[in-house]
């Protein structure tokens, strides 16, 4: 035991100094991302404005002629401040944007020099150490002496110009060839005569480099696993753009036009995602290797040091990973989220059961269930909704602060949702603020598609986090707050200094209780399986593979949210149930040429048990599929109220039971594969290979198959489900019910009916809009799957035997014949009496015998047993006059 706790404790010290640098980024990323929000919201003409005059400001445009003669750097006073601002017509909120994105650039050095401080404060030698400070007192007072704003032109097309020294003196990128060679033209004539100009195109590895302080890119290529292409640009980048300097006026030649603005806002969200970014990997890649090997060397002397040897391995690929991120398809998997989550109220809906499945067990298991009840219930009876969300006067000042904190470390933020669908793909800065007036559109269409499901999120971990703040508050001698304390103690020294010893344990309590159960979907967060393009494959995998590490972490808690999901979703909603039944029905097709579905024979078995009616179907649906499938009992209920009041309220039921359950983990179905061939060998692999290849690169399979229809007109909506967006594919099913007054199948047949003029209808109708089924629907269309499996299954039998017998009658194989009558008689014999009608008997097996010979002897000659064919055959033939079907040796010699 107290080698597993070594083992999980220094599993535990990696683990958090992973997520302190995660903080440490997140607080940069969210400090620019309110910024940029200010800057938009001031609307298009005023943020024109505000990027004209940080460019009079970064080019030092009110510095005198003598000042500029002289390379005098300062900052302006306020009167030339002002003066400028009535050049451009800058208002005082945009004033108010100039000032924190000055800020924002100040904090960012601070950040910066003080990395830059603990690195040369690990030099042993004392002369090199305060050679390395002066440096950085320079460097750093440099910065500070001016206006500073990266406004780096963006592109993979750049110029370079290097001096007689080879020193870099101008760098810049474009984004069309056309544009760099347009500058370069315009350029030649500024060289001197040792100057030399070379045009290149940057790798795309090397562009999020851009903008990055010198002396931070240098300690980058000594701390980071960087590219030999970002190796081979470091001199490139260690190009100061600071427009202080001579050549930035030398070499002077950007126009300004509508809409230039947007590329300040881009360079702006471009440094400090990645200024961020590579911050905090500079900061803390050391402490993490020292972390591995430390974790190793702990046990060095011990007689068995597999297990441990096993974690430092893990540790190892992890930061390899984590300093040199593979290429995840991060725009693919935003496009998965668009597709599959945007603007629906049923995805978001289905987001918000996650509190009932791990929040409370988790919050129980730690602080008992009646504690854990009142304090979801407290926190949720005072949330805040969105719009109101700045109402905190009922708050405590610590609660506050605590909110506050955890918003500046992206715990509770909705901007810092979990890049569940990949939309918040962590470059949410760089892609969101940047571009022609086309991708700021396209921007603002993907937040409010995301709005309903951010929304759902930030309620989740608000509610947690609260919660196990106040527990945490109540309960401060309670084991599991001294011991993340303890896990957390790198987040509990750095809150102290702000918070007393118990509102730090307070905070880090509820920051451990909202990230263990509302999970982390970073990529530095997955296992070796979610990395690198298989992100993009199995993007909704994600939350399946937290929710079972989550069970298997806390055994206590397990048992509770296993509990509520089989009252919510019934057994079949478990972890494993469908993969359980689908392993269940390979076995048994397999082995003893049964259907064995679990589900069918459950309720099967229930039914008989309670009675064939409605009250035992009732149970048995209750008992597989849980208390959604009938809107989670909510219509009911609903109903009952009515009652007590005599008003007739009767809601629309849906069924939310396949939303609810975990589904399958493996990622095909193994008894569609291997079980009863229902579906023809070509469509099985078709709709598994879609399975398979996740919910994006899956619509490509539905887009194949829907072209290849041959059963539903083109512009028939019901043709083009599958691939159609969710939200979109929903409303055009309610827009069929409407004006259908039903939903049919694929054959035309209508499954169910629904009236538009009835309240009642017109509530499913808008639900199935929303992204609901009706139960009655699911329940029909059960029915009828049910029907079919059960038909096919008794015919693929009949059949399969029938071919056997002709087949060895044909062979004239005697001991085949008479074991496939054998087999037939134990067929007849064993037919329940239900399916008595798919007994074979004589006539049919010597009717079955005389058509297969038949056909055999028209193919061989050629022919065809259908008259029709015959003349089709014939025009065939005539494409193959060399064809022969026998082979006829002529004898040598003879002539014609």
């Amino acid at each position: 035991m107290a080698d597993r706790n070594k083992h999980i404790q220094a599993l535990q010290d990696y683990v958090e100094t992973l997520q302190i640098a995660q903080l440490t980024k997140q607080q940069m990323m969210i400090r620019a991302q309110e910024i940029l929000r200010q800057w938009n919201s001031l609307g298009g003409k005023q943020a024109d404005a505000v990027a004209q005059l940080l460019d009079d400001l970064q080019n030092m445009d009110y510095l005198t002629p003598t000042e500029k003669a002289n390379k005098i750097a300062r900052h302006p006073t306020m009167a030339e401040l002002q003066t400028m601002a009535q050049k451009y017509g800058v208002t005082q909120a945009g004033l108010a944007v100039v000032g924190e994105i000055g800020k924002s650039f100040q904090e960012a050095l601070t950040r910066y020099e003080a990395v830059l401080r603990s690195e040369a404060n690990k030099i042993p030698d004392q002369l090199t150490r305060d050679l390395k400070n002066a440096r950085i007192d320079r460097e750093m007072k440099s910065l500070r002496s001016k206006p500073y704003f990266p406004a780096m032109r963006f592109g993979d097309y750049s110029i370079t110009i290097r001096n007689a020294a080879n020193k870099v003196i101008h760098f810049e990128t474009f984004e069309t060839q056309r544009q760099r060679n347009s500058a370069a033209n315009a350029l030649k004539s500024q060289l001197a005569t040792d100057d030399k100009m070379q045009l290149g195109k940057l790798d795309r590895q090397v562009r999020p480099l851009l903008g990055v302080p010198t002396q931070l890119l240098e300690l980058m290529g000594e701390k980071l696993q960087l590219t030999q292409a970002q190796r081979d640009a470091l001199d490139q980048l260690k190009f100061e753009l600071s427009p202080a300097q001579s050549f930035k006026h030398r070499f002077q030649h950007k126009k300004r036009i509508e809409g230039y603005s947007m590329d300040f806002r881009r360079a702006y969200a471009n440094y400090f995602f990645h200024g961020a970014n590579h911050l905090m990997k500079t900061q803390y890649a050391d402490r993490l290797r020292a972390l591995a090997k430390m974790t190793r060397d702990e046990v060095k002397s011990a007689p068995d040091i597999t297990k441990r040897e096993r974690i430092v391995a893990y540790m190892n690929n992890h930061l390899e990973n984590w300093l040199d991120p593979k290429s995840d398809w991060a725009a693919i998997r935003s496009v998965a989220f668009l597709w599959q989550l945007a603007f629906s109220p049923a995805a978001a809906a289905q987001n918000m059961t996650q509190t009932m499945l791990t929040s409370y067990p988790f919050l129980a298991s730690r602080f008992s269930d009646l504690k854990a009840i009142g304090a979801l219930t407290r926190a949720g009876r005072d949330f805040q909704t969105f719009y109101t969300k700045g109402r905190l006067e009922r708050q405590s000042n610590f609660v506050q602060k605590a909110l506050f904190q955890g918003m500046a470390d992206g715990i509770i933020r909705e901007t810092q949702a979990p890049e569940l669908a990949g939309y918040a793909d962590g470059n949410v800065l760089a892609k969101g603020f940047g571009g022609n007036d086309a991708q700021r559109y396209i921007t603002k269409f993907n937040e409010a598609a995301a709005f309903m499901f951010e929304m759902a999120e930030q309620i989740n971990r608000r509610l947690v986090f609260r919660a196990a703040l106040q527990l945490a508050m109540e309960n401060p001698a309670s084991k599991y707050v001294q011991d993340v304390v303890k896990k957390r103690k790198l987040l509990y020294d750095r809150v102290r200094g702000d918070m007393t010893e118990a509102e730090a344990a307070a905070y880090v309590t509820a920051v451990d209780a909202t990230i263990t159960t509302q999970f982390q979907y970073g990529r530095e967060y997955s296992p070796r399986v979610l990395r690198g393009h298989a992100r993009a494959v199995l993007v909704f995998k994600t939350f399946i593979q937290s929710y079972v590490v989550f069970l298997a972490n806390y055994p206590t808690a397990a048992v509770r949210s296993l509990l509520i999901l089989a009252y919510l979703g019934g057994f079949m909603a478990l972890p494993g149930a469908d993969d359980l039944k689908e392993i269940l029905r390979m076995i048994g097709w397999q082995m003893f040429g049964e259907d064995f579905k679990l589900d069918r024979e459950a309720r099967k078995w229930i039914i008989e048990l309670l009675g064939k009616d409605k009250n035992g179907a009732d149970i048995a649906d209750l008992m597989l599929h849980g208390a959604s499938r009938k809107g989670y009992g909510i219509p009911a209920l609903m109903d009952m109220l009515g009652g007590t009041v005599g008003a007739d309220i009767q809601l629309p039921v849906f069924d939310r039971s396949r939303a609810i359950s975990a589904g399958t983990i493996l990622p095909v179905e193994l008894g569609k594969i291997f079980g009863p061939p229902l579906a023809s060998a070509e469509k099985t692999i078709a709709e598994q290979g879609a399975k398979a290849s996740g919910a994006i690169f899956g619509v490509g399979f539905a887009a194949y198959s829907a072209m290849r229809d041959q059963q539903l007109d083109w512009n028939d909506s019901k043709r083009w489900d599958r691939v159609m967006p969710r939200a979109i594919s929903s409303v055009a099913k309610a827009w069929r019910a409407y004006n259908e007054e039903g939903a049919r199948t694929r054959t035309g047949s209508q499954l169910i009916k629904f009236d538009p003029r009835d309240p009642y209808g017109m509530a499913e109708i808008l639900g199935v809009a929303a992204g609901y089924t009706p139960y009655r629907q699911n329940l029909e269309w059960d029915k009828v799957i049910s029907r079919q499996d059960a038909t096919k299954l008794w015919e693929i039998r009949n059949q399969g035997l029938m071919r056997q017998f002709g087949n060895a009658v044909l062979a004239k194989d005697n001991d085949e014949r008479a074991r496939v009558l054998g087999a037939i008689r134990k067929f007849n014999q064993e037919l329940p009496s239900e399916a008595r009608g798919f007994a074979i008997t004589g006539d049919a097996l010597r009717q079955s015998v005389e058509k297969k010979a038949e056909s055999r002897q028209m193919q061989e000659r050629g022919l065809s047993t259908k008259k029709r064919d015959i003349p089709v055959i014939r025009a065939e033939d005539e494409l193959y006059p060399e064809s022969q079907r026998e082979f006829r040796r002529v004898p040598r010699g003879l002539t014609p």
